[in-house]
C-alpha cells in the first residue's frame, strides 16, 4: 500500500465548532484501526449525550499523497506545519 493520508473533520450539530485531524498511514491495518477508533469515539460521544441537542459527525477523507498534492490549497485546512513538512518529504520519497 502506498502512503495514505486521512483528513478527519469533526463537526457538532449544536454550534459551528469544527475540528480537523490528519493521520498518515503506511498499511491498510493502520488505517482501519485508526478509523475504527474514531468511529467508536463518535458513537461513544453520541450515546453518552443522549437527550442533549448536540450530535457529533465524523467525516473521513482519504487521499493518496500524490492526489493530495494536486488539490486546491483549501484541502490543507487544519494541517499543522509539521504535518505539511511530512507530506512534502513523503511526496519526495515517492518519486
Amino acid at each position: 500500500m502506498k502512503k495514505e493520508i486521512i483528513k478527519l473533520e469533526i463537526t457538532n450539530s449544536r454550534n459551528d465548532d469544527k475540528r480537523i485531524e490528519w493521520f498518515f498511514c503506511d498499511t491498510e491495518k493502520e488505517k482501519k484501526e485508526w478509523i475504527d477508533e474514531r468511529k467508536k469515539e463518535e458513537n461513544k460521544w453520541n450515546y453518552h449525550t443522549q437527550g442533549a441537542v448536540s450530535t457529533r459527525y465524523y467525516y473521513f477523507n482519504e487521499y493518496k499523497i500524490s492526489e493530495l498534492m494536486e488539490r486546491d490549497v483549501s484541502e490543507f485546512q487544519g494541517m499543522k506545519l509539521s504535518d505539511f513538512i511530512q507530506l512534502i518529504s513523503l511526496k519526495e520519497e515517492s518519486k
